[in-house]
């Protein structure tokens, strides 16, 4: 470290690079300069003959360093430079949520506020407002939202902007209870269907044929489309874990896409679903449209539950009918993309029943007798469309594909 009387320069092992420190109008300010030493002591000597000629803090940061808003950056003026930063060093899908994310963030009331003054009993406030106000969520998306503010203080702290984070002093809502989670019944998701318009049932049946995520639906391209082998492929870049799975098709999702394919261009990296005009769907348009359909079904979806649908039930409800159907966990693992079947046990208590087999076989095995008699669980198998009559492993969900006939 070179020490100035003024200010400072330097190294952090953490960032690899050289930062200027200095003090002036009563604030400490550190900006990140780079893997430079020449180039960081000549911007602290530029910081020091300004400071001597009366220059004031948002000039001075202006000037230097091209800081338009000093350290008055709002969260606001800071969401898409930490965009830019964040764009390369994210998955795909994982960036498309934070910018969806940060849309919301961007109406919250300390939004417009300097970051430097934003405080924890502000972003307190808003979350439990969130959690209780007339269009109110889930405290697990409060959390994400707030670890997404966290994440951009993060970026912000070590930019030189903020000295401190309040998102990471405000105490997280419990999440305890999510086990029990919300799907949809067979009836209510044959209404949906029924429902929907024609250019939102494809998606709808993808949602709950596929157990896909909004960000992986957005994500998907026909070059991950095998109609042939009748599979999709989830793609790392767009996975949640990091890993690719492939997941087989319904013969009705598989009819979907076939008729999708018949009508549209198809062939590398062109997106699956796509509005009029060739316009890819954007997960606003999703929650637009689901909330018109789930408005259509209101006769058959009584409205204490049609306010708890979201894009993510539709994904819980293919899970929760495999779980019905007897499917093991570590397969609905595999097909949801869970890295582990830890977060799949939330589906436990649909299969009230797998105990009791589990006790069963263990009785047949340790009979009068002493015989083995353990006898496989029978699993549904049935031939896919395009798939050469090469059956699945696991159970169908024939409740599910005759609805959306």
């Amino acid at each position: 470290m070179t020490r100035r009387s003024f200010g400072s320069v330097v190294w952090r092992n953490d960032r690899q690079a050289f930062y200027v420190m200095f003090t002036h109008e009563g604030r400490r300010i550190q900006r990140l300069i780079g893997d430079s030493r020449v180039e960081a002591e000549r911007v602290m000597q530029d910081v020091r003959r300004r400071v001597q000629l009366g220059s004031s803090l948002s000039a001075l940061l202006n000037e230097v360093f091209g800081d338009v808003t000093g350290h008055q950056l709002t969260f606001r003026d800071a969401a898409p430079l930490y965009l830019e930063y964040a764009e390369a060093r994210k998955r795909t899908s994982t960036f498309r949520n934070d910018v969806s994310r940060l849309r919301g963030l961007l109406r919250a009331p300390w939004a417009t506020k300097p970051l430097a003054v934003v405080s924890v009993a502000d972003l307190t406030a808003w979350a439990s407002r969130r959690m209780t106000g007339k269009r109110r969520v889930s405290g697990a998306t409060v959390n994400r939202d707030l670890n997404l503010v966290s994440a951009l203080y993060r970026w912000a702290i070590g930019m030189g902007y903020v000295e401190s984070n309040p998102a990471r002093s405000v105490v997280r809502a419990s999440e305890k209870g999510r086990a029990r989670t919300m799907w949809l019944t067979v009836s209510e998701c044959s209404a949906l269907l029924a429902a929907a318009s024609e250019a939102f049932r494809p998606l709808l049946i993808c949602f709950l044929h596929a157990g896909l995520r909004r960000g992986e639906l957005l994500a998907l391209e026909w070059r991950s489309v095998d109609l042939d082998r009748g599979v999709v492929v989830i793609e790392p870049e767009s996975a949640k874990s990091g890993v690719a799975r492939d997941i087989p098709l319904t013969s009705v999702l598989a009819a979907e896409l076939q008729g999708l394919a018949a009508t549209s261009p198809v062939g590398g990296h062109t997106p699956v679903f796509r509005r009029s005009g060739g316009i890819p769907w954007s997960a606003g348009a999703l929650r637009h449209w689901l909330d018109k359909t789930l408005e259509a079904a209101e006769e058959e979806i009584p409205e204490y539950r049609r306010s708890q649908v979201s894009l993510h039930v539709l994904r819980h409800t293919f899970a929760s009918h495999l779980a019905q159907q007897g499917v093991p966990f570590h397969e609905i693992a595999h097909l949801l993309g869970h890295s582990s079947t830890y977060v799949t046990a939330r589906y436990a208590h649909l299969a009230p029943e797998a105990g009791r087999d589990a006790i069963a076989r263990l009785e047949d095995r340790f009979g009068d007798h002493g015989s083995s008699r353990v006898q496989e669980a029978a699993i549904i198998q049935w031939p896919l469309a395009s798939t050469g009559g090469v059956p699945l492993a696991y159970p169908r969900l024939p409740a599910l594909c005759a609805t959306a006939s």
